[in-house]
């Protein structure tokens, strides 16, 4: 060997993981034991040019089941900074027990020519054979980890059958009691004044305002963590699903299903009932109000807390819709934000889209599922990835008011663009995870809105978006075909036209729209593509499989 020729130096880091807290305050646990021996099986690779990096990259307490760690993402951080050449752990479940969580994973190490190795199975991921081997290995970490999350399922089915309180935020009126809930009078009281002011004022709206008159706020609770949540102004939504929640007559439920519970109710059967048939009918007509005119009913308001009545002029035979601000309704200009009337579509339209995009995002919905359901099947994901998909298209295809109206908690509008706040979990709840909790997020969405010559009424600038709604439809369209051959429902291109009563050559053409890569898709549905994209150019354009051809004809 020629002794000028010099190793090239691969900097190794050694990633740990402990599920649990128990023994980690032990002066070597563990993640110790892990990381000498991967140390170990790095020294005697030295003659390779690996070298042990100096940082520690250790989860205590964490499970594999999702990629929330915090070293973890350090560790990923480092990769993508390119300090990291190879991953060492001690056995592959390690570093993840998720075979879809493993497979984003090796795509980030292959993106920068990351080696992945075990010490204990004596494997990496430079061989087809190493792949192989992780990827069945993987299986059975999942198939064992979804075996548990059914035990847990089915234990906490039994126990809500036996009527248990099976923890959580106890509902207003109630405090834990072991595996049952007890009557906190006070707030019992206020629980008892909700149902009776609902029934006497008719609607939820002048509800929420005669609450918010009156000081009664939402539950608040201290975490196990110490930190103290709720104590807010009760929302119309929190306001909704406290009136039909059937604990207040001493039930449990769990799915669609109604158990006796071992709590005493707050709430008598005869009341309650009231209860329901109004807020049934005002269900029925409330819907059948807001598919045919204004979605964003209720929901609009402008910087200083003054909500949008919704309004419309007929010019020529041609009916216009608008959104007014009511401080300008009531003759309260001084008071009134910097919005005092804007174009119902167009708003409506910004609002729906940015929703179809946030369907529209898997990577998102699988990180909000794992987030609110420690215990996800590969099958139930899918499931839920699937109905987020059909949701997007029937927003595209115009059919918004259910969706806004479920989820949408709050459109505040001003000159510099819009703060949506909205119910991650009623998202989740509506895509099929029943179980997930109310979790409110706000997001911001810049908008370029401008007067329109002297007159008092608002425009979206031309270059606010370049988003195309048939492109986007189109694009859903073919993520739904490629599902049906990947779930077995359609072997083929000419099956997939079959059940769906297309044109072969139609879907041959455009399902190969789902074969882009994933920032050009993710800039087809945000509208933030550089070049302006459309179906007819993607028809002699973008097909090639390589991401990077597809990058540099379609100019990303």
């Amino acid at each position: 060997m020629d002794g000028s020729s010099k190793v090239e130096i691969k900097t190794c880091a050694v990633y740990c993981r402990k599920s649990s807290e128990e023994g980690l305050e032990q002066e070597f646990n563990s993640l110790d034991a892990q990381h000498e021996a991967c140390a170990a099986f790095i020294g005697s690779q030295r003659f390779e040019g690996w070298k042990l990096s100096p940082t520690r990259y250790e989860d205590g307490g964490k499970s594999g089941g999702n990629l929330e760690r915090p070293a973890l993402k350090q560790l990923i951080a480092d990769i993508e900074a390119g300090h990291i050449q190879i991953v060492v752990v001690y056995k592959v479940d390690r570093l993840t027990r998720s075979l879809a969580d493993f497979a984003k994973l090796v795509d980030v190490f292959d993106k920068h020519g990351v080696s992945f190795v075990s010490v204990t199975q004596q494997f990496n991921t430079t061989s087809s054979m190493g792949r192989l081997t992780l990827n069945v290995l993987l299986s059975f970490a999942q198939y064992e980890r979804e075996v548990t999350a059914e035990r847990i399922r089915d234990k906490i089915a039994a126990s809500k059958k036996k009527g248990m309180w099976m923890g959580g935020v106890p509902p207003l009126g109630y405090e834990p009691n072991g595996r049952s809930l007890k009557i906190i009078n006070r707030e019992a009281e206020q629980v008892r004044c909700i149902f009776n002011l609902y029934l006497e004022l008719g609607c939820v709206r002048a509800l929420k305002a005669e609450l918010e008159q009156r000081g009664i706020r939402s539950k608040r609770w201290l975490t196990k963590k110490g930190n103290h949540i709720g104590g807010n102004t009760i929302s119309r939504g929190s306001l909704y699903k406290l009136l039909k929640n059937p604990i207040y007559i001493g039930h449990i439920r769990h799915g669609d299903q109604l158990h006796e519970g071992q709590h005493e109710a707050i709430i008598d059967q005869k009341l309650w009932q009231q209860v329901q048939d109004q807020l049934n009918k005002q269900t029925v007509t409330r819907k059948k109000r807001r598919q045919v005119q204004s979605p964003l009913s209720g929901l609009l308001f402008d910087e200083n807390g003054n909500g949008f009545t919704p309004s419309h002029a007929n010019k020529k035979g041609r009916r216009y819709r608008y959104y007014v601000n009511q401080a300008i309704l009531q003759d309260r200009p001084q008071t009134a934000g910097s919005i005092h009337r804007i174009s119902a579509p167009k708003i409506e339209g910004i609002v729906s889209n940015w929703l179809a995009g946030l369907l529209m995002d898997p990577q998102s919905i699988k990180a909000w599922t794992i987030e609110a359901g420690s215990s996800i099947s590969t099958s139930d994901l899918s499931k839920y990835l699937t109905k987020a998909k059909d949701m997007s298209a029937q927003m595209i295809d115009g059919n918004t008011a259910n969706f806004i109206s479920s989820i949408i908690q709050k459109v505040t509008v001003t000159t510099d663009g819009l703060s949506v706040r909205y119910d991650r979990g009623q998202l989740l709840n509506i895509i099929g995870l029943t179980e997930a909790n109310s979790a409110i997020h706000e997001v911001g969405i810049k908008v370029n809105l401008k007067k329109k010559h002297s007159e008092d009424k608002l425009v979206i600038a031309s270059d606010f978006t370049r988003k195309d709604l048939p492109l986007i439809k189109m694009l859903v369209q073919a993520h739904g075909w490629v599902e049906m051959v990947r779930s077995g429902d359609a072997r083929t291109i000419k099956d997939v036209a079959r059940f769906n009563n297309l044109n072969e050559a139609y879907v041959h053409k455009h399902i190969k729209m789902a074969l882009l890569a994933p920032d050009i898709q993710k800039a087809i549905i945000e509208g933030t593509q550089l070049a302006p994209l459309s179906l007819e150019s993607l028809k002699t354009r973008g097909h090639d499989r390589c991401w990077d051809t597809q990058r540099k004809v379609l100019r990303f």
